[in-house]
């Protein structure tokens, strides 16, 4: 009854706010990864405690992200630093929670039971890859580089969620990020190693220094930090151990 109330409570905000003409715009850039795997719950809480701020997420591939900071086309950007290069004198970035490359199978493909497997093991089977733009496969390529193998790719898509179907019926191993939960999908789930280390994604909201970030950005990159922590703190088993230090921060920013 309380969460009813107060999601009651938000709406009449924002109703009134519409009607004064109060509602401020924040425009967030993200790849449809995180659109999927982290946004559709945080919305929900970010309009609980913003009222007054509509949150539009534009989805754009990673690659343009940075060029659409520059032209001012949105306010902020969900990427991962570990896959692009970010000019730290034109950008600053707030890290957030790191994820993990996962891969995820039908328990009857029989691999061993176990909570990583090694990237040489993983391409003895057909994979579910992501599309090459997509982050996490751009991490899955650069490990399968250093350990000099090739992948047997059965498939490349641009839905995690249709990844992880052809995984229940055994069409193959998907390889995801660790923010994509199998849900009810009777999936073995497990991340993916390269010499025993795990394959970690970084992400992190960017903005450009040169613009001046709207007032009702503050806060932002923080509750985002928060809202991953709580909600995926159980696929995060080494958050607390080796979650990277954050980057810098704005002056009146997120």
């Amino acid at each position: 009854m309380p969460n009813l109330l107060t999601h009651a409570s938000a709406l009449d905000d924002r109703a009134l706010a519409l009607r004064r003409g109060d509602i401020e715009v924040l425009r967030v850039a993200a790849s449809s990864e995180p659109i999927e795997g982290v946004f559709p719950t945080f919305l929900h809480m970010y309009a609980l405690r913003h009222p007054a701020v509509r949150l539009v997420l534009i989805e754009a591939d990673a690659a343009d992200h940075l060029k659409m900071l520059e032209r001012g086309e949105v306010d902020l950007a969900a990427n991962v630093i570990n896959v692009i290069q970010v000019d730290a004198h034109r950008f600053a970035s707030y890290l957030l929670p790191q994820f993990h490359v996962m891969a995820a199978c039908a328990p009857s493909r029989g691999l061993p039971k176990s909570d990583t497997i090694d990237i040489r093991r993983l391409v003895e089977h057909p994979l579910l890859l992501p599309k090459a733009s997509f982050a996490t496969r751009i991490l899955f390529d650069a490990a399968c580089r250093l350990a000099g193998v090739r992948p047997d790719i059965f498939i490349e898509s641009v839905s995690s969620h249709a990844l992880l179907a052809l995984a229940e019926a055994d069409h193959g191993v998907a390889v995801v990020p660790s923010i994509m939960r199998p849900g009810r999908r009777p999936l073995q789930v497990m991340r993916v190693t390269h010499k025993r280390e795990p394959l970690r994604i970084l992400p992190a909201i960017l903005w450009d220094k040169r613009r001046t970030l709207p007032r009702y950005a503050e806060g932002f990159s923080e509750l985002l930090s928060a809202h991953i922590l709580g909600v995926f703190a159980r696929s995060q088993p080494s958050q607390t151990k080796d979650r990277p230090a954050r980057h810098t921060r704005p002056s009146g920013g997120s």
